[in-house]
């Protein structure tokens, strides 16, 4: 009964925001249709971490493995979501560093993403 209310309210959210970007002028149906596109985008990147961890995973896992892969998994989110950034129509410029392609917040996380995995595969 909670996971039905906690939807109502998810979907109430959505619509409500829907209708503050209808309602701003700057949004136009060009720039909603490319931010739809990217969204829509990053949910089918975002999707196949968990299907790297499935692929990986095959029963119960000893705890330090676990944290491997929820570390890959945030690493590959968070990833994602800095591209996703980058390209995405906005009115404020993020920070210099954020920005920039193959930055140390890319390599960071690129970083993390390959330790973790190789620990999960190798160990």
């Amino acid at each position: 009964m909670i996971g039905l209310g906690v939807l109502f309210v998810v979907i109430a959210v959505g619509l409500a925001a829907a209708w503050q970007i209808r309602q701003n002028p700057h949004i136009t149906r060009g720039v909603g249709l490319r931010t739809l596109g990217l969204m829509v985008g990053y949910f089918l990147i975002a999707g196949i971490s968990p299907a790297i961890m499935f692929w990986v995973i095959d029963g119960p896992q000893p705890q330090d493995r676990a944290a491997a892969l929820t570390v890959f998994l945030a690493a590959w989110i968070l990833f994602s979501g800095l591209w996703l950034m980058r390209i995405v129509p906005r009115f404020a410029e993020p920070p210099a560093w954020l920005m920039a392609r193959w930055g140390i917040a890319d390599l960071a996380l690129l970083l993390l993403m390959a330790g973790s995995l190789a620990y999960v595969l190798l160990i």
